[in-house]
């Protein structure tokens, strides 16, 4: 099995969706978990 590294948004939760692709990318991932909660929140802006 080939696990690949990533953030969990629940680590992050009162931060915004796009404040969080912007952080873990900068700091080198490459992967993240999607939190339910914060994409349709993101979705309606």
């Amino acid at each position: 099995m080939n696990a690949k590294l990533c953030l969990n948004p629940a680590t992050t939760m009162p931060t915004r969706f796009e404040a969080d692709v912007e952080a873990y990318a900068a700091a080198g991932f490459q992967y993240m978990e999607l939190w339910l909660a914060k994409v349709k929140d993101y979705l309606k802006t």
